[in-house]
């Protein structure tokens, strides 16, 4: 309303004016950033109890768009404190729904969980539930993004019901977009529309431009995995100036690569390659690491297409050394593309090439599993991706002429009894053995 009486009296349009605040206010921050930081110590030193928790949640949303994830999570922390401190039961939960959030940002899954689950309990008990809507929410994105696909619907359910009970349009509209994204990722493509077309009816009617952007590019995805290219690109140019006007770089870098997967799809290289090259700046710049990840695969595959093994080689191993830091969802991601690319060069006849992938990623692994995991998941991870390594490296060398006969047998032989081995693990997720069998004869 502010902006739209203003937009008024100056003359302005009013999402041009929208952008300018958000811009000026953006700046703002920025220049006050470390006396951002200090006010918080400042309140927390001084057990000022309920102005820490007032001044941590004024700077959630910079620091989203600016993706300070640690400055995040370090004042989320003080806030969890002083609510503590405070004994204010509340003030809590509010206070561990939202250091949740920054390491479900951060991509780690368990911590956000733990949080989650400790305010829904305080919400419970407390008989609020809009508190307990929001959280099953939270709650159903970390099961989401680790591929718990009931326990997620379960969550987002649940919180719909509660949303519509309570006439909350806009935690209405969130749940319906994260329960898209569950359909959209079990292939259930008529029920993500369904859901993402309601959630964009929603964003609209209350005006909420980000919201909007986001739908977009989620409803975007649904048509590129269904191969609707056209309506995926008037999706995701339809998303990309939202938030560019919002000053959101973390959503415009999603959607330039999003762009640019369409437009690999397509077989347009050029115009795939300039969008990828954009969101990597972007993402270098914001430090979004999982999103850095994905992006170095795009890249990967784009540099194959353009004959540029070296860089689809350098830009694999980039993706695979982040995804072996942050989460094993990532690094599975990551070996289906190395996988891909692998069976692509073998497919050419390139199997010097196929061996130098396997044994470069091999030698990664081994350097990146002399650090501490952080979680059992992630050891395993590591684990796996360094022995399918060795099966792409073995299968290589077994078609190499100018290696002798007798070790071109033996690591045929051992890559098949590894390919063997990770089938049996993986419940046959990538095809090694038939691929190593294949790639052999």
């Amino acid at each position: 309303a502010f902006a739209a009486e203003m937009a008024q009296k100056v003359g302005q349009k009013v999402e041009n004016l929208e952008r300018v605040l958000t811009l000026s206010a953006l700046a703002s921050f920025d220049r006050e950033r470390e006396n951002l930081l200090a006010a918080v110590d400042w309140t927390y030193n001084g057990q000022e109890w309920p102005l820490v928790a007032r001044l941590v949640e004024y700077q959630h949303e910079w620091q989203d768009i600016r993706a300070l994830w640690t400055e995040r999570e370090r004042n989320d922390e003080l806030a969890v404190k002083a609510a503590k401190q405070e004994g204010d039961k509340q003030r809590q939960g509010i206070a561990l729904t939202n250091l949740g959030n920054v390491y479900q940002l951060q991509g780690r899954w368990d911590e956000a969980i733990e949080c989650y689950k400790g305010g829904l309990a305080i919400f419970r008990e407390l008989g609020d539930r809009h508190g307990e809507g929001r959280t099953l929410t939270n709650l159903g994105n970390a099961y989401r993004m680790q591929g718990r696909w009931d326990e997620a619907i379960e969550c987002y359910e649940e919180s719909l019901a509660i949303f519509r009970e309570l006439g909350d349009r806009h935690g209405e509209g969130v749940t319906l977009t994260n329960l898209g994204i569950v359909y959209t990722q079990q292939g259930r493509w008529n029920e993500a529309i369904r859901c993402y077309e309601k959630d964009l009816a929603i964003c609209r009617e209350l005006g909420d431009r980000h919201g909007e952007g986001q739908t977009l590019g989620n409803l975007g995805l649904v048509y590129a995995e269904q191969g609707r290219w056209d309506e995926a690109i008037e999706c995701y140019e339809k998303a990309l100036p939202i938030f560019r006007e919002l000053g959101d770089r973390r959503g415009e870098g999603a959607t330039l690569t999003n762009l640019g997967s369409v437009y690999l799809q397509q077989g347009r290289w050029d115009e795939a390659m300039e969008c990828c090259k954009e969101s990597l700046r972007i993402f270098q710049e914001l430090k979004a690491y999982p999103d850095l990840a994905t992006c170095h695969r795009l890249m990967a595959s784009l540099s194959l297409r353009a004959d540029d093994v070296s860089a689809c080689f350098d830009h694999l191993a980039q993706a695979l050394w982040l995804a072996l830091q942050i989460h094993p969802k990532l690094v599975v991601d990551t070996i289906d593309r190395i996988l891909g690319i692998a069976r692509e060069l073998a497919g050419r006849g390139s199997f010097a090439e196929t061996a130098a992938l396997g044994a470069g990623l091999h030698e990664l692994v081994v350097e990146v599993e002399k650090q501490e995991p952080g979680s059992e998941e992630l050891k395993w991870a590591r684990v796996l991706a360094r022995r399918v390594c060795a099966v792409i490296a073995l299968a290589g060398k077994g078609q190499l002429e100018e290696v002798p006969e007798e070790e071109r047998t033996e690591a045929g032989e051992t890559a098949l009894e590894m390919a063997r081995e990770v089938d049996g693990e993986t419940g046959g997720k990538w095809g090694l053995e038939e691929w190593v069998s294949s790639a052999l004869s």
